[in-house]
């Protein structure tokens, strides 16, 4: 007990742990700040343009709006179907850029996939929650 005492009256000591927690602090805030991950803010609030296959119209969401319309659908995506037209009603949606649309299919794909195998109620409750999130 005393060897804690005599170390904690010594102010290198304390100076040397804080210096040490500023410096962990500082390295979360920088790997924070610079990494770049499937939903990292500056990835979601980018515009993506939509093309509507049967009308042609285009339209440009934040890739956050698009994927929440996509995720709202309720079942598994096809590369030929995405959101939903507004003048059509057929959900023909989808981006103008075919590898980030395939990507974007096969990556929602797997999660709803994922969500349904973990879920204790099976894949038709999983699915049925994915579609109604956010009670709209």
């Amino acid at each position: 007990m005393d060897s804690i005492r005599n170390l904690l009256q010594k102010p290198a000591v304390g100076w040397s742990v804080a210096g040490l927690a500023i410096l962990v602090a500082l390295w979360f805030f920088w790997q924070g700040m610079f990494a770049k991950g499937t939903y990292d803010l500056s990835r979601m609030t980018e515009k993506v343009t939509i093309r509507f296959a049967d009308t042609g119209d285009e339209m440009v969401l934040t890739r956050g709006e698009f994927e929440e319309q996509l995720r709202r659908m309720g079942q598994d995506l096809k590369a030929d179907q995405g959101i939903v037209n507004p003048k059509t009603g057929k959900p023909t949606g989808i981006l103008v850029a075919a590898r980030d649309w395939q990507e974007t299919v096969n990556r929602l794909n797997q999660e709803r996939a994922e969500m349904s195998s973990r879920s204790p109620w099976g894949a038709g409750a999983a699915a049925s929650a994915a579609g109604n999130k956010g009670g709209r």
